[in-house]
């Protein structure tokens, strides 16, 4: 059902629940005929409209629009990433799927970006990822998502694609966004870049990695932070390996020790990090 029939659905239950009609919903404010056609799901209310027929059912215009209170909401999604964070992934996965699939989060693009990356964590641990793909696909194409969000989540989506063995599509979704040389780096393309150097060196493309990883970790140094600095030299460490060359590989490996871990964050900030593994 569209996100208008659930709406207009939970409208009519709550209308019922009351042991209300219709007219006595509508007036005076609306029109009978227009309650109708919102509860069919023939009409969208806009905003006002749903926080007036909210007062009128003695329920929160959240519900009315997502299904749930934002309290509700909040602690589904703190559930799932504390299970997560504690290791039972088929658990953590079950919560944001069902995050998704049971509450309308179109107008809610900041808890969709975390559920999304939430989604993308549990990838690590389970070996089917093309749901998690189709979600961050999904959630790349979507118009309410930052630029930040959006180069995060390519980059998670690109060692999706690295763990399935799709390299070509891995590079693909990276190379999109990153273009060396002619953008100002930060932490989130760092990341991505890192990504795509390690796409790059295990799909044997040295020539391009090696140029490649200059550029990534310099930048890295630049932007300075954590996840920054560990992504980049644990990547420049992966390709040093495949390249034959164990000194700088241990150089990098020593500067990935000297970087302080990031801090868990919290509310709407990223629960994970993207350092290519």
């Amino acid at each position: 059902m569209a996100a208008e029939g659930l709406v207009g659905s939970r409208i009519r239950t709550a209308r019922r629940r009351l042991g209300l009609s219709q007219l006595r919903l509508a007036q005076p404010e609306l029109s009978e005929s227009y309650v109708s056609l919102i509860e069919s799901g023939r009409r969208i209310p806009p905003r006002a409209v749903v926080e007036l027929l909210a007062q009128k059912l003695d329920c929160s215009a959240s519900y009315l629009l997502h299904g749930a209170t934002p309290e509700q909401i909040d602690e589904l999604l703190r559930n799932a990433r504390t299970a997560l964070a504690q290791g039972q992934v088929d658990k953590g996965r079950t919560g944001f799927l069902q995050l998704l699939s049971e509450y309308e989060l179109a107008s809610l693009p900041a808890i969709q970006y975390q559920v999304a990356v939430g989604l993308a964590d549990c990838a690590r641990s389970v070996s089917d990822l093309d749901e998690t793909i189709a979600v961050l696909v999904a959630m790349c194409e979507h118009e309410q998502v930052s630029l930040e969000q959006w180069t995060r989540l390519s980059g998670v989506l690109c060692r999706c694609h690295r763990r399935k063995g799709d390299l070509d599509q891995a590079v693909h979704v990276a190379v999109a966004i990153v273009e060396p040389g002619s953008q100002h780096w930060t932490e989130e393309l760092v990341e991505l870049g890192s990504e795509l150097l390690t796409a790059y060196t295990e799909r044997g493309d040295l020539l391009v990695a090696e140029q490649l990883r200059a550029q990534v970790v310099a930048a890295a140094e630049d932007v300075g932070t954590a996840p920054a600095l560990m992504s980049a030299h644990t990547a420049a460490a992966v390709f040093a390996v495949e390249a034959g060359h164990g000194p700088e590989a241990l150089a990098h490996v020593q500067r990935v020790s000297r970087c302080r871990p990031p801090t868990t964050r919290t509310g709407c900030s990223r629960p994970l990090s993207t350092t290519p593994s």
